[in-house]
């Protein structure tokens, strides 16, 4: 090949993988060389096929892209590829990882958002409050006090804007955007402007912490719904919130209502349930869809229409063929890299029958997560149950049956109570009473019929303190890292006051380890009913409302440089 001009070989090995890439040198002096001469190159291309990078960026432009801890130890294209291969396998527990507990946050934290990319951490606190935490240096960039944002408020955040609720009747919701993001737009949101108590709190804020900086926000908008919401959430540039029976959707950059989907109770002919939609637990949105989940129901709506295009029933006894279950481990001793946070949990793969009566199970769907690409679907009901359904649009266009491409994935103990489910990266994270686990899967295997889907599940199994875990209200994921806000205690003050840990330092405790390894052969309980139907029971440890302290920790998959 190498009598080939150099312009074409190193067009042809774009398409190669970097295993392939990185034995070319051993085969001759020749390849050596041509591997030397054509480094940057080649490993730019290996970084675009292996999705690191898009084809657009180039080095130079890496810092603005990605995170400083997604580029610890890069100094070319090939130390990038081997850093993200890295950060990849510490995400299987191949590589070392580590924990840091981020002080600053406060010891009453709620909810977590992440922005690796600009370097900080904002909080809300079950005190009142936001803050803004410098995620290298753990001080605190900017904030707004607890007297001017309710206790336990959630927020959301992206592509710099963030959103909380006022709290009180009326349902407000205020944005505010970044400081550097405002200085470079000048336009301003041309609906909903900030009013003057946004604005005071903006003003007090820049006396509190000084001129606009990294980490400040600044007023861009007040949003008023025309009725109380129950939930709501960002995907930049949409808000989606939810009321009992309609869905209102804004255009953030511009503050503008955009769309409202009526009658969401109401249920759809032929489409699965035969109930109303129910209470209120949780919406997405994607560019196409828009998502709900009820006590009865998850249901999707088309954004284009308004129409409701998939019902999924929470009475569901089976979701999909595919059937998974954890199977004990024995111990956490010899189970994966001592040096990783996250290590290896055995999954059981099952077929299931079809049901052919109307028996129910009920249950209830008490969050849903869409990929950023909108094509793929994860939920999880109260009973820790995970259903992904991958590609799902093929169930909305009739060409596949949902029960064909489904998985169904028991997360443990039928009765813990599942506490928190995000999906980021193609990665799912759920958090249940028993513990908390990683769930990775080839996306595009998914569609080989012939194919048994290939799923890997890791457990953090230092987090396996039951009254903790069933006290988290938050978990993030990004490229880097997860985020989740912990009740465990220190055996000491000097531990305590420590910010970084290693794994070898963060052996799980061997009690906690042996309870949640007989939990996996727990038995589903349920009432049953007069009408047929069983209810499915749940249980929680009973100290989990005593727990008063919630700190932020994140699990980091990459080397620090703090």
């Amino acid at each position: 090949m190498l009598h080939l001009p150099a312009e074409l070989v190193i067009a042809i090995l774009r398409y190669i993988p970097l295993s392939t890439l990185t034995s070319l040198p051993s085969v001759s002096r020749e390849w050596q060389s041509f591997c030397q001469v054509n480094e940057s190159n080649l490993y730019h291309n290996a970084a675009i096929l292996h999705g690191f990078v898009s084809s657009s960026v180039v080095y130079s432009e890496l810092a603005t892209t990605l995170s400083r801890r997604a580029l610890a130890g890069v100094s070319g294209w090939k130390s990038f590829c081997y850093a993200q291969i890295c950060i990849e396998k510490s995400w299987r527990g191949d590589e070392p990882s580590s924990v840091t507990l981020h002080h600053s946050a406060g010891d009453r934290v709620h909810r977590i958002k992440v922005d690796e990319e600009r370097g900080f951490l904002i909080v809300t606190s079950r005190r009142g409050g936001i803050s803004v935490i410098d995620l290298y240096s753990d001080n605190e960039l900017w904030s707004l006090p607890n007297d001017y944002v309710h206790p336990y408020a959630h927020c959301e955040y992206g592509a710099g804007y963030l959103i909380f609720d006022r709290g009180g009747p009326h349902g407000e919701k205020e944005v505010w955007r970044h400081s550097a993001d405002v200085e470079d737009d000048p336009s301003r949101p041309t609906f909903a402007a900030p009013d003057d108590s946004q604005l005071n709190a903006g003003s007090q804020a820049e006396t509190t912490h000084g001129p606009p900086s990294r980490g400040h926000f600044r007023p861009w908008a007040v949003l008023r719904p025309p009725a109380l919401t129950r939930a709501f959430r960002f995907v930049h540039p949409s808000l989606i919130a939810a009321t009992r029976d309609s869905l209102f959707i804004w255009d953030i950059p511009t503050g503008e209502l955009i769309q409202i989907i009526r009658d969401t109770q109401i249920s759809p002919e032929g489409l699965g349930s035969e109930e109303d939609l129910g209470e209120i637990n949780y919406v997405e949105i994607s560019a196409q869809h828009a998502f709900v989940c009820g006590g009865n129901t998850l249901r999707a709506f088309s954004r284009a229409t308004g129409r409701c295009v998939l019902d999924v029933p929470s009475s569901q006894v089976s979701y999909g063929k595919n059937a998974f279950f954890l199977c004990a481990d024995g111990s956490h001793e010899g189970l994966g890299l001592s040096s990783a946070i996250l290590k290896p949990q055995p999954v059981e793969h099952g077929l299931a029958s079809l049901p052919t009566d109307r028996k129910r199970l009920i249950d209830e769907f008490v969050a849903v997560h869409v990929s950023a690409c909108g094509s793929h679907l994860v939920a999880v009901l109260a009973s820790s149950r995970l259903v992904i359904i991958p590609f799902f649009q093929r169930v909305i266009a009739g060409n596949v049956s949902m029960w064909d491409i489904a998985l169904d994935i028991q997360v443990g103990s039928p009765m813990s109570v599942a506490r928190y489910l995000a999906f980021e990266n193609g990665r799912v994270a759920l958090a249940t009473g028993t513990g908390l686990f990683i769930i990775s899967l080839d996306w595009e295997s998914t569609l080989e019929e012939s194919e048994s889907p290939h799923i890997s599940i890791r457990r953090a199994a230092w987090f396996n303190v039951p009254v903790s875990l069933s006290c988290i209200t938050c978990l993030q994921m990004t490229r880097t890292g997860i985020y989740l806000n912990w009740a465990g205690g220190w055996d000491n003050e000097e531990e305590e006051r420590r910010r970084h840990f290693e794994a070898e330092d963060l052996v799980p405790e061997l009690g906690f380890e042996t309870l949640f390894n007989l939990s996996l052969s727990d038995k589903q309980r349920v009432i049953n009913m007069p009408n047929g139907d069983q209810v499915v029971q749940l249980f929680e440890p009973g100290e989990s409302g005593r727990q008063t302290s919630s700190k932020l920790f994140s699990i980091d998959l990459t080397p620090l440089e703090y």
